[in-house]
């Protein structure tokens, strides 16, 4: 039985059986056949997470019938793909990254000798214009916008550990060692990849305030509580309620971005900022600091003037 990893309504990362999702045996190598191979194949046999591929490969077969010959797909169904998800408003980058899957499995398929001709897939050459932090009086109008409690702890837990979407929306109690004042964001039993959790991130005083008050209302394992994705009600809150447009804000990564943003601001050491954010310093830098203004004057002011202007 063939499983994989997803976001469903019962929990976060409930296991699917895929066994459910079959059609009927055709006499060509289908898509659907092409998705779910490379799935078993170089996700599952590697203790990987297929929850990212399959959002891919969902709103791939959304617009070009699952049961359609792999090796029959054509560029002008690439381009109209690519046009259409750019109409239902996802970026570039998001559809640079769906079919860089699509792209990775038909290329599996053909290492193995299932096809003999490889359709082109052309990815779009798109880049991420970054991210940028919420201002702390931004994050004081979204967290006072009317939204779901877990979409609330989503925002104090991200405000007070900087840490990735899905790391928070997967965080149980069994990982909130109160005792000893630490967080382990590590899932047991899954293989640690690069995108890690902090295995002894600190509670701080005020989010331990916050951890008992949840704890007593607890009704299920997840800190945060069970459900969907944060994502859409996410950004419903940021776009449509508080008004914030600017595509650099993303609506729940812009929290991760704040804390990375703050503690470089304070000049907290740049390996400790990475080992309590789980990631490279380098990568923190890169795609999600961005210094305020008057920071950055500061910094400017505080060079030492020469002794003749002095």
């Amino acid at each position: 039985m063939t499983f994989v990893k997803s976001i469903s309504r019962s929990g976060p990362r409930t296991p699917i059986d895929l066994a459910r999702f079959q059609f009927p045996p055709q006499p060509w190598y289908t898509v659907h056949d092409c998705f779910t191979d490379y799935s078993r194949e170089r996700l599952i046999a590697k203790g990987k997470d297929c929850r990212h591929a399959w959002q891919s490969f969902n709103a791939f077969m959304r617009h070009v019938d699952p049961k359609q010959d792999v090796t029959t797909l054509s560029t002008g169904q690439i381009e109209d793909y690519n046009d259409a998800r750019v109409a239902e408003g996802v970026t570039l980058v998001t559809v640079k990254r769906e079919l860089t899957f699509v792209h990775a499995a038909v290329h599996n398929a053909h290492r193995r000798n299932r096809i003999k001709l490889v359709p082109y897939i052309e990815v779009p050459d798109a880049q991420s214009e970054g991210r940028i932090p919420l201002s702390e009086e931004q994050f004081q109008v979204v967290i006072a916008k009317p939204m779901s409690p877990r979409l609330f702890k989503f925002y104090h837990t991200a405000y007070h550990t900087g840490h990735r979407s899905g790391a928070i929306e997967e965080l149980d109690w069994r990982r909130v060692d109160r005792a000893r004042g630490i967080i382990d964001f590590n899932v047991p039993g899954r293989p640690v990849t690069n995108k890690r959790g902090c295995a002894d991130f600190p509670i701080t005083p005020e989010f331990g305030v916050l951890l008992d008050q949840w704890y007593a209302e607890r009704q299920d394992d997840y800190l945060i509580g069970a459900g969907p994705s944060t994502y859409n009600e996410a950004r419903y809150v940021v776009r449509e309620l508080c008004g914030f447009t600017d595509p650099r804000l993303a609506p729940r990564h812009c929290m991760r971005s704040m804390y990375a943003t703050e503690m470089f601001e304070k000049e907290v050491d740049v390996e400790v900022v990475g080992h309590l954010m789980a990631d490279d310093p380098a990568t923190l830098r890169r795609n999600y600091v961005k210094f305020k203004q008057s920071v950055l004057h500061s910094a400017a002011m505080a060079r030492t003037k020469p002794r003749a202007l002095a």
